[in-house]
């Protein structure tokens, strides 16, 4: 049932004979609660339904004129035959506004409703006539309604002009609408058709009884006007997919309108102005949380870790400086707040005070991190016989830079610490641990150590290989490393050790080997101790700032073989006290500032190699004595202040020599070429000296670098001996 605001108070029975499909499509169905009763025929009150909906009107209509009835046809028809010639639309102008106008109403009615709410509200029909009226003013369409037209339109919205009488009209055209009239002419849904209502049956579309009509309504009988735009609706049915339902008189059968559901999810909700301000509010809040979140994250991640590292700098950790009792029975009182507070913790400090003392305190320590480890890690028994030892490997760990060693396998894991990386030696200590699990040996080259040697290594009494060559190890060489009584090699070339060298190894036995080349150390407490160290066989410590004088003990090291002191800051003489038992193959002693003669007893050492004394301070002229050293194979003389002349007959000291270097001084006479045309010949430098002759064209022919065992450098002073072949003359 459906309220039709109308003009004046009418009856009106409009039979419903003929229908167009965009009736039937603006159609809404009920939900699905009151279903569509019984089978919808044309022969049932033409529309397929026992009774009509029933019809209120609350706006007058003005009176149609020129009635006509329509031959064959019960249903009456408005005349509709189109504009006037004033109007200057042709018969395709109007099928095509016709068909624009039958799709806008039909495209409008079928979205909106259909969902078995039981109809749409008063606002939704307003927007429904709005839109027809709107579309046909558009299509240039009149707005008068005949019986087919009122079939075409489920809801009409037009001004009360719109349904004046034909004889108001001039030509076909309408006249125009009043502004303040308006009716709405609305149709009971289908689902409505079948219903019975009080009083007599009526029926908007059919030719039944009407049924009473309130007094209050009048409804004046419109006339029948022809309809002769038969192609216009075979047309427009057509577009529609609807054929075969226009008869030869013009009139659109009646139809069941196909139900087309629409999704809520593509209906929009049109919001007031004050729900679209709530919900910009909501978001807005909800953006201003986000970011304030955001904020405080980023203000928590900035600001703890600067402020950790501002209260490191301000308030420093407080390392304790008195020293406790060597066996204390509780912390001492004098521990900072970072002191452990595990119990296993506080025993594993009280054990270890004695080796490490109040390091132990702070935890920037290795030693700190050492005692953690062992007691919150590793948790070796306190009474284990290899307590002190372990802990002492964990301090080197920690104190070197363990984590950024290049190879550190096993180191803190389980297990024994002898399996360790780089815990091996050499000889009978071959495997880094003894028999009893004593660590013996520790050989670990090129692999980026770094830091100091902790003074905790001292307890490995065991120790007899150490080798931490190519490292970068500073700090100074720690005297309890002297407690090494058994140590044979101490092998550290190549750091940036400083200080000076322990003379805690001194009353080593045997400590045969000492590579201490291109630290930093300095003072002359290693060449002092050198006569001390009687088993010493080899001695390595070129480039480095040591002082002193080598003692004329020196000569009583029987085993001593090799003695690099190169580029170092060594005064005084050469001692002159060797004999025929002395083991030395390598005095090395060049650029010091020695002075001084050669040393006349070092010719009769008979297993002399290398004589390296370039860059010294030494005079006089080379010993007699010196021409039977025949294993003599490097002669350095160099850059001193020597003179006199080279042996000219065929010497031993000419037999083996391999590197001749005697530039940089006054040597004068013959240089005995001949002598030197041995094939073991690689070095031979003559230049800024007073000598002269003639280089050989076999030794030209060794300079030849194809060769094997070529001559690799020949310098002279060209302008006093003949050389042909030398690699620099001057």
């Amino acid at each position: 049932q459906l309220l039709i605001p109308h003009s004046p108070p009418s009856h009106c029975g409009i039979e419903r004979q003929d229908l167009t499909k965009s009736t039937m499509e603006d159609f809404t169905k009920k939900s699905d609660d009151d279903p569509i009763q019984g089978q919808r025929q044309g022969g049932n009150n033409s529309d397929g339904h026992g009774n009509g909906g029933e019809v209120r009107h609350n706006h007058k209509h003005k009176k149609k004129s020129s009635k006509k009835k329509k031959s064959g046809k019960d249903t009456q028809h408005h005349s509709d035959s189109g504009k006037s010639s004033e109007s200057g639309a042709t018969y395709e102008d109007k099928i095509q506004a016709k068909q624009r106008a039958v799709a806008q109403v039909g495209s409008t009615f079928s979205r909106s409703g259909g969902d078995g709410s039981g109809g749409r509200s008063a606002v939704e029909h307003s927007s429904v006539l709005d839109a027809r009226i709107e579309a046909k003013r558009a299509a240039n369409l009149p707005l008068v309604a005949n019986s087919t037209e009122r079939s075409d339109s489920h809801i009409v919205n037009q001004r009360s002009e719109d349904y004046a009488p034909s004889n108001n009209r001039v030509g076909g055209v309408q006249e125009p609408l009043e502004d303040n009239e308006e009716e709405l002419l609305l149709f009971a849904d289908m689902t409505d058709y079948g219903q019975e209502r009080e009083g007599s049956e009526r029926n908007i579309f059919g030719a039944g009884d009407a049924g009473d009509i309130p007094h209050h309504q009048e409804v004046e009988e419109e006339e029948e006007i022809a309809y002769p735009d038969v192609q216009a609706d075979i047309a427009v049915m057509e577009e529609i997919h609807q054929e075969g339902l226009v008869d030869e008189a013009g009139g659109i059968q009646a139809y069941i309108a196909e139900p087309e559901i629409i999704s809520g999810d593509v209906i929009g909700v049109i919001k007031s102005d004050e729900e679209v301000e709530r919900e910009e509010r909501r978001v807005y809040t909800k953006y201003f949380v986000g970011a304030s979140v955001c904020m405080v994250f980023l203000i928590i991640i900035i600001g703890v870790p600067v402020t950790l590292k501002l209260t490191n700098v301000i308030s420093p950790t407080v390392v304790l400086t008195a020293e406790p009792t060597i066996s204390p029975t509780c912390m001492p009182s004098e521990a900072p707040s970072s002191a452990p507070t595990s119990e296993y913790f506080t025993q594993v400090v009280e054990k270890l005070i004695p080796l490490s003392g109040n390091a132990l305190y702070d935890p920037q320590t290795p030693q700190h991190k050492a005692a953690r480890w062992i007691s919150d890690v590793d948790q070796m028994d306190l009474n284990h016989p290899g307590f002190e030892q372990r802990y002492a490997m964990a301090v080197f760990y920690y104190s070197t830079d363990g984590d950024n060693w290049q190879t550190q396998d096993g180191w803190l894991k389980e297990g024994s610490e002898c399996n360790w990386h780089g815990i091996q030696g050499l000889g009978n200590c071959l495997e880094g641990c003894t028999n009893d699990g004593d660590i013996c040996g520790i050989t670990m080259k090129y692999n980026r150590i770094s830091g100091s040697i902790p003074s905790e290594m001292g307890i490995l009494t065991q120790m007899r290989y150490f080798e931490i060559q190519n490292n970068v190890l500073t700090g100074t060489i720690p005297t309890e490393i002297g407690n090494w009584n058994k140590l044979s090699a101490f092998l550290v070339n190549w750091n940036k050790l400083e200080g000076t060298f322990p003379i805690t190894f001194a009353p080593n036995n045997r400590l045969g080997t000492i590579f201490v080349n291109g630290n930093r150390l300095k003072g002359d407490s290693l060449v002092s101790s050198l006569s001390i160290l009687k088993n010493l066989e080899w001695l390595e410590a070129r480039e480095n700032d040591l002082t002193g004088t080598l003692s004329a003990d020196i000569a009583n090291l029987n085993r001593l073989d090799i003695i690099d002191l190169r580029n170092n800051s060594l005064t005084g003489t050469i001692p002159n006290n060797w004999n025929e038992t002395h083991m030395i193959s390598s005095l090395m002693v060049s650029h010091n500032n020695i002075t001084g003669r050669l040393p006349d007893t070092l010719g009769r050492v008979p297993r002399l190699r290398k004589l390296h004394i370039s860059g010294n301070e030494m005079t006089g002229s080379i010993p007699v004595s010196y021409y039977n050293l025949s294993s003599l194979e490097e002669l350095y003389l160099d850059d001193n202040n020597f003179y006199g002349g080279l042996p000219q007959t065929p010497e031993p000291i000419y037999e083996n020599m391999e590197e001749f270097s005697i530039h940089d001084n006054a040597f004068s006479g013959r240089f005995p070429a001949e002598y030197f045309e041995s094939s073991k010949l690689k070095l031979l430098s003559l230049h800024r000296n007073q000598l002269t002759g003639t280089i050989t064209e076999t030794i030209c022919e060794r300079t030849d670098t194809s060769q094997a065992n070529s001559i690799r450098t020949l310098t002279a002073d060209c302008d006093m001996i003949i050389c042909d072949c030398c690699t620099k003359c001057y």
